[in-house]
Parts: structure tokens; C-alpha cells; sequence
């Protein structure tokens, strides 16, 4: 009975001393459950970087709200994914591979480019570090995130820009320097050893005033001393390695900041060739009026000479038609020689008139004519010239398919010149070989012949206005050196080719080539 009694308040004793030990055991867990205190999860979560942690098998265990931001992704989208589930696969394997390096411990800080499957593609400046927990076992691995997209844009804006100037520099054919305030030089682009052949490396740190040609220097300061703009354009010339100076344009652009002198910097063009150019065109302007004042000199004379020998030829006519028969045949001799001269003379006006005339420029329109019947002719006028010196003249060739496209009178009048130089050039009983072939490209006349040759150093001059060769070996005298020269001017006129091979004492071979004109190449239409 008694033990009734006393069992209800025992085990009230037992349950409320249960009921302590359990409040107890609450208390104590709750002092060592790791989890952040209210002050710090709001520090986190009002971080401008994005904080990620995972745990040792790269699951998400915690983001704060930049995090999420920054990825466009909610806590709920992230909580419990590995983060090579959020990745794209391409960036799966060496993101594995930087994670397994911070299990061992490793740290990381850098800039990445991470692209999530969502398509979000973000520039990150990363820091990267292990977890562990008080007894120092890893847990997991702990990541702060910044968004450095614009930055890197404007980074990769700016290396594009540098790599573009770098090419410019290195590629633009005018030479760029900087020279320092005491005149040095400080900066050359490649453009310099390709104009002038001296190595970059070679002048840097040497005064910029060494690199002008001596002769222009006293010039090229003083024209810099006395530019009221801080840009100024000066022409100069610039030593090379070969000692040949080059004419250049220099822009030159001083650098001045709070009033002090930086130096300059500028741009040097080559124009070495504009001004060859342009004393090329002041030669022949001045060959054009020395021409014009020789022309009409030429038109003058020519027209002054051409009066008294017509009255010297009539006169040769009238006394060989009125002297007597027995009397005529004693002057006769002397009335040949001033017949012929006065041919010659008047020759020679004909040749000074077509220099004036400058055959090079003719405005005749070209016809198709047979180039066989030309030779023909020239080859008959001239058999007096030929028998005189009993020469023997030898002409050869078709005379079908040879028409060329031409001024005839032109054409006639270059064969003319090159058969009286080859006989004035060839011995009494010497022989001359014309030549007239076809292909169906070219008709070419070949006029060989076996006199006294040109010396080499002749040869080059031989086609020049008035050149005459040694006139000890000339077997005739009185030309003035216009033959050739007349008849290369016609030839080129018509877009055909001279060409001349002389051996001394063996002869002399000129050969004409023309183009066969494109009408003479088409068949004849047949009914």
C-alpha cells in the first residue's frame, strides 16, 4: 500500500529530471551547431561581390543575393547543384581540374570567362580558397566573385587599339619618331630601317640632328627655331647607310605641358621620288622650249636655205640647156656635183624639218599597206646611190601577206634612212641584203650589211638626235645625224620595234619589226 503511496511522485521525479538532462543537451548543441550569426549572414548577403560555397563535392551550400544576380539565377535554382551542373560542358573538365587543386589546398585569384547554361557569359575577377572546419578537416571551398565584364571590354577595346596602332607603326611607309627634350632620340618605327637602312637600335639614344644631312642642317634649325606653331611641316634630307641622302617632309609636333617642354614627335615622308619627278618635268619643260626655240630656228633657216639652192639648181638646169653640146660635155661633171649637193642639202632640211615636226606625234591616220611595195620603192630611188659605189643591193621576201597597219609616207621614209646609212657606212663593192619575212604575229624587214661596223660604245647613242660616230671611220660626210633618229621616231609611232647589231669591221644589221594588223590576219569571206 504504502509503495502506492510513493510511486506517482518518483516518476514525477524521473520525468522532470529527464526533461533537464534533454534542455541541457539542447543548449550545449545549439552553442556548437555551426551556423553564422544573424550579423554575419547580413554582412554577406550586402557584399557587392557574389560569395559562393561549396561543399567538398562542389555541391552549393550557400549564395548570397549578388551571386545570384550576377548569374540571373534564383537561391532556389542553385542550392544543392554541383557547380558543373550550371556550366556549359565545354568548360566542365578544367573546371574540375582548378576545383581538385583547391581541395589539395591550393588557392586561386585571377580573371576567368565563366558561361553558365542559362547563356549568361560573365568576365569574373575570382578568389578561391578551402574551408576548413575547427579540427582543420576540409569541407568544402569557398569562392568571391566580382563582375569585371566592362572593364574587360574596355581592356580588350584598348589592346585591339594598341595591336592596330602597332600595326600601323610597323607597316606605314613614312618613318614616325619621338625625340626627348634635349634632343634626343627616344622612339623609331620600322619604317625608318627600310628607308634610310640604318637599324632602329643604331640611333636610339643619339641626337636627331645627326640623322640630317650636313649640308641642310644650319637650314633645318633654323627653320625650327623659327616656327611660331607648335606644328610645323620642314623639308630636309636625311643621311642613309649608303651615303646617298633622300629627300624628306617632316612634320614635326612639339609636346608641351604646364609650359614645359616634352619634346616632339612627328612624321617623315620620303619624298625622294616626287622631287626627282618634279625636276624631271622642270627637264622637260625645259627641253620642250629649248625643242620650240630649235624649231623654229629650223622653220626659219630651212625656209631662207631652200630659196637660193632652187635658184642654184635652176641655174645648173638653164646652163645645161643652153650651153652647146661640145661645151656641156666639159662641165658636165661639175654640173652632176652641184645637182647632187644641192639634193643633199635639201635632204638635210627635209630632216631637220621632220625633227621639228616630231614624227612621234604624227597625226596621219593610218591605212593598211603593203610593206613589200614600199621597200620596193625606196630600193629603186635609191639604185643611184648604190651604183655610184657599185654596191651590190639584194632584196629578198614575199611579196604577199606584208601589209602592215601604217602612214606609208612615214614608213618609206625610215626605210630610206636606214639603206643611205648603210651605204654611206659600207665600202665601194660592198654588199647590203634587205630581207622581208612573215609570221602570222609580225612582218620583219632585216637590212644586213657588210661594212665598217659600229663601235659599242656607239651603238648606245647611235638612235640620238645629231650623233655622229668617229668621223675618221665615216665613208661619208655631210649627214648631221638625224637619219636614225627620224626613222626610230616613225617606227615607234607605229608600235613596232628597231633593233640594231653591229660588229666592227663585219657590219651592220638593223631589223624592223611590225605588228601584223589584226584586219590582215581574217581570211577573205567567200561568196
Amino acid at each position: 500500500m504504502w509503495i502506492e503511496n510513493l510511486l506517482p511522485p518518483l516518476l514525477l521525479l524521473v520525468f522532470v529530471s529527464l526533461a533537464a538532462l534533454l534542455l541541457y543537451g539542447l543548449v550545449r548543441y545549439s552553442r556548437t551547431r555551426p551556423q553564422p550569426k544573424i550579423e554575419f549572414r547580413y554582412l554577406l548577403d550586402g557584399m557587392t561581390d557574389g560569395v559562393w560555397f561549396v561543399d567538398t563535392e562542389a555541391r552549393t551550400t550557400f549564395v548570397n543575393p549578388q551571386l545570384t544576380r550576377l548569374f540571373q539565377l534564383t537561391e532556389q535554382d542553385m542550392l544543392g547543384k554541383t557547380i558543373f551542373d550550371l556550366m556549359v560542358p565545354e568548360q566542365v573538365e578544367a573546371t574540375r581540374q582548378a576545383f581538385a587543386r583547391r581541395l589539395e589546398g591550393e588557392k586561386a585569384t585571377g580573371i576567368t570567362t565563366l558561361t553558365l547554361r542559362n547563356g549568361v557569359t560573365l568576365h569574373l575577377r575570382f578568389n578561391t580558397v578551402p574551408i576548413y572546419d575547427r579540427r582543420k578537416r576540409l569541407t568544402g571551398a569557398l569562392g568571391i566573385l566580382s563582375d569585371v565584364s566592362e572593364n574587360y571590354h574596355m581592356e580588350q577595346q584598348l589592346r585591339q587599339e594598341e595591336e592596330h596602332h602597332r600595326l600601323i607603326l610597323e607597316n606605314i611607309n613614312d618613318i614616325i619618331y619621338v625625340i626627348g627634350p634635349n634632343g634626343i632620340i627616344e622612339s623609331l618605327n620600322p619604317a625608318f630601317t627600310r628607308i634610310t637602312g640604318w637599324e632602329v637600335e643604331d640611333w636610339l639614344g643619339r641626337p636627331g640632328i645627326d640623322l640630317i644631312y650636313p649640308d641642310d642642317r644650319d637650314k633645318f634649325t633654323q627653320s625650327l627655331q623659327e616656327a611660331i606653331m607648335p606644328t610645323r611641316t620642314i623639308e630636309a634630307r636625311l643621311r642613309t647607310v649608303s651615303d646617298q641622302p633622300i629627300h624628306v617632309e617632316i612634320k614635326s609636333h612639339r609636346i608641351i605641358k604646364d609650359g614645359v617642354n616634352l619634346g616632339s614627335t612627328g612624321v617623315a615622308r620620303d619624298i625622294t621620288t616626287r622631287k626627282t619627278e618634279a625636276l624631271q618635268d622642270l627637264q622637260v619643260l625645259l627641253e620642250y622650249e629649248r625643242l620650240a626655240l630649235l624649231n623654229r630656228f629650223i622653220r626659219h633657216a630651212s625656209h631662207d636655205l631652200r630659196t637660193p639652192l632652187s635658184i642654184m639648181n635652176s641655174s645648173a638646169y638653164l646652163v645645161r640647156r643652153k650651153l652647146p653640146t661640145d661645151a656641156l660635155v666639159e662641165v658636165q661633171r661639175h654640173l652632176e656635183t652641184i645637182e647632187q649637193q644641192v639634193m643633199h642639202l635639201n635632204e638635210q632640211l627635209d630632216n631637220l624639218f621632220a625633227v621639228s615636226k616630231d614624227y612621234m606625234l604624227s597625226r596621219v591616220p593610218f591605212v593598211e599597206h603593203n610593206f613589200h611595195e614600199l621597200v620596193t620603192l625606196v630600193v629603186r630611188e635609191l639604185a643611184p646611190v648604190f651604183d655610184r659605189k657599185n654596191q651590190s643591193l639584194i632584196f629578198t621576201g614575199s611579196d604577199t601577206d606584208t601589209l602592215i597597219h601604217c602612214n606609208p609616207e612615214e614608213i618609206r621614209l625610215a626605210v630610206r634612212h636606214i639603206l643611205i646609212n648603210a651605204s654611206s657606212y659600207t665600202l665601194p663593192n660592198g654588199k647590203i641584203n634587205l630581207e622581208l619575212t612573215r609570221n602570222h604575229e609580225s612582218v620583219t624587214l632585216k637590212v644586213q650589211d657588210n661594212g665598217i661596223g659600229i663601235e659599242p660604245e656607239d651603238q648606245e647613242h647611235i638612235f640620238e638626235a645629231f650623233y655622229r660616230v668617229d668621223e675618221a671611220r665615216s665613208l661619208d660626210t655631210g649627214g648631221m645625224g638625224l637619219g636614225l633618229t627620224i626613222t626610230r621616231a616613225i617606227v615607234e609611232a607605229h608600235g613596232a620595234q628597231i633593233k640594231l647589231e653591229s660588229v666592227p669591221d663585219q657590219g651592220t644589221t638593223v631589223t624592223l619589226v611590225f605588228p601584223v594588223h589584226q584586219a590582215a590576219l581574217q581570211p577573205a569571206s567567200t561568196p
